[in-house]
């Protein structure tokens, strides 16, 4: 269920984007996609892109230097290693 929720959200979100910027975007965060915190699964936006991938393994996350190309699990809550 929440796969299905976020991806619809990416979906949407990049479809938006479109309609306005006559492109798609490389970048989660350029489009308004954040999966609420406790995500159990990551979703990838772009690869190869130049932007930065957002790991969910801390208690607060740092804002982002440039473009999110990725999103991890949250490790915080649910343990584990992300890697970039």
């Amino acid at each position: 269920s929440e796969a299905k929720t976020n991806l619809k959200a990416l979906y949407t979100a990049q479809k938006s984007f479109f309609s306005e910027k006559d492109r798609y975007s490389a970048f989660g965060n350029e489009i308004g996609f954040s999966p609420e915190r406790g995500n159990r699964y990551g979703y990838i936006i772009s690869e190869g892109a130049g932007g930065v991938a957002e790991l969910r393994d801390q208690a607060v996350l740092a804002a982002a230097a440039g473009g999110i190309e990725s999103i991890s699990y949250d490790a915080f809550r649910f343990g584990g290693t992300v890697a970039a």
